[in-house]
């Protein structure tokens, strides 16, 4: 349904068109002359006359403010960079040393295992110890039971001075070999704790580099 307005509604748009109107010319007069003046007061103490601005072109935007709010992780990441690339290059230097000695214990061990053992040189010598000394022993009784016989024959005292003598003989001789026989053992021994703790060294530095790898 078509409306319809009236003369007095007419009117009353009409006036209130016309407040607005002069209330928006005043409001821009008044800013124009806040500008002007403004732009006055700033020419007068920058000693520049209105000529001179005339022939320098207007920025199109206008004038602003721009506010940079610094990065809070700039300023950590700057501080802890230089902590962080100390301690990597000690690890580094760490890792680097640990690999240089694991590297010589290796050589240790392949001279090692290239070269005969002491317990192999040991096990090997010790067998034809036993054997001499047996022999020894069986050539030891042997002689002494001609000796007993032929003591039984000749001058007691004359044999009894040339038995003592070789008695001690024989004595020397049994001691030297038992000696040589302890000498054996604790080389065998000795050379299986240096083993043993060769490999105990060479575990712990395998696991010294995986652990830092």
């Amino acid at each position: 349904m078509p409306m319809t307005v009236r003369g007095g509604a007419w009117g009353l748009l009409l006036g209130i068109c016309m407040l607005l109107s002069c209330h928006l010319a005043q409001s821009r007069a008044g800013e124009e002359e806040g500008s002007d003046a403004a732009s006055g007061f700033v020419m007068d103490h920058a000693g520049l006359s209105p000529e001179d601005t005339r022939h320098q072109p207007m920025s199109p935007s206008p004038c602003g403010l721009t506010f940079h709010a610094p990065d809070p992780c700039s300023s950590s990441a700057k501080t802890s960079s230089p902590a962080s690339l100390e301690e990597l290059d000690h690890l580094k230097n760490l890792l680097r040393d640990t690999s240089g000695r694991l590297k010589g214990l290796q050589r240790a061990a392949g001279v090692e295992a290239s070269q005969p053992g002491y317990q192999d040189i040991i096990s090997e010598v010790l067998p034809g110890i036993r054997r001499a000394n047996l022999e020894f022993s069986e050539s030891l009784g042997r002689i002494t039971r001609e000796l007993d016989e032929h003591v039984a024959r000749a001058d007691p005292l004359h044999l009894t001075e040339k038995r003592q003598r070789l008695r001690r003989g024989l004595q020397e001789m049994d001691q030297m070999l038992r000696v040589t026989g302890h000498l054996a053992k604790q080389l065998d021994d000795t050379s299986q704790d240096l083993h043993g703790a060769l490999v105990q060294h060479l575990d712990r530095a395998v696991a010294l580099i995986s652990h830092r790898s």
